[in-house]
């Protein structure tokens, strides 16, 4: 389990390298890099993915899969975050199995239910 943890977590710190790869051009340097908030931010995000590998794979997981989840939990939380992710967006319908709507920042959504396919 805790093998997986490290995978998960390792998914996390690669989303972040992408992050700051894709910066190294920009002739404007973050002024949020300086901010010890914005790393410790990141560094939870990275354990995120480390803690959704765990919960979805449990300790039976395949390493692929837990980076897999590492690097798709800090999108999917901050999605949620932003009030922006639903079943419906999941689904591509516009209600769940009961006919119930769902709009875009509902609370019904479920990540489990999300990630879970």
């Amino acid at each position: 389990m805790l093998a997986l943890f490290c995978w998960g977590t390792l998914g996390g710190v690669l989303i972040e390298l992408v992050h700051w790869y894709n910066l190294r051009t920009n002739q404007n340097f973050p002024a949020y890099a300086k901010s010890p908030l914005y790393w410790l931010t990141g560094a939870a995000m990275a354990l995120a993915g480390g803690l959704v590998a765990v919960l979805f794979l449990g300790s039976t997981g395949d390493p692929k899969d837990a980076v897999g989840l590492g690097l798709a939990a800090p999108a999917v939380l901050q999605k949620l975050i932003a009030g922006g992710l639903t079943l419906a967006d999941r689904t591509g319908a516009q209600g769940d199995a009961k006919g119930t709507e769902l709009k875009r920042g509902s609370a019904s959504a479920d990540i489990k239910d999300f990630l879970i396919g």
